[in-house]
């Protein structure tokens, strides 16, 4: 039985400081309440009850578990600079989702949704 869910957005180019301002933005407006690490590559997102991790991270330290989602999307490794994943308790599905989607949207990036863990 799976715990968790997570979905990830995968970035054609580089995440720098103007993505990280859009993710504060995207944070403060997504949730009730949010936190963000210094680096401007992580946060808590809550709203609600529900608590989300946002955490972007390069491709190479998340590739092998990356592979299949890349092969589904038909994209080579060497075409992603970043992966976003946003990652929440079983019953936070639909709110990771929308999450996944709308930094997709704001960030350009493609999507894999509803991967689930334990």
């Amino acid at each position: 039985m799976s715990i968790c869910t997570s979905n990830r957005v995968y970035l054609k180019l580089p995440f720098d400081e103007s993505d990280a301002a859009e993710m504060e933005r995207l944070m403060e407006d997504l949730g009730d309440e949010y936190f963000g690490s210094e680096d401007g590559r992580e946060w808590r997102l809550r709203k609600s009850h529900l608590i989300l991790t946002v955490v972007i991270q390069p491709l190479e330290q998340d590739q092998a578990e990356c592979q299949a989602d890349l092969a589904a999307l038909g994209v080579a490794p060497t075409e992603i600079f970043d992966v976003v994943t946003v990652k929440g308790l079983k019953e936070s599905a639909e709110f990771c989702r929308q999450v996944a989607e709308r930094i997709a949207a704001n960030l350009e990036g493609l999507i894999q949704l509803s991967i689930h863990t334990r």
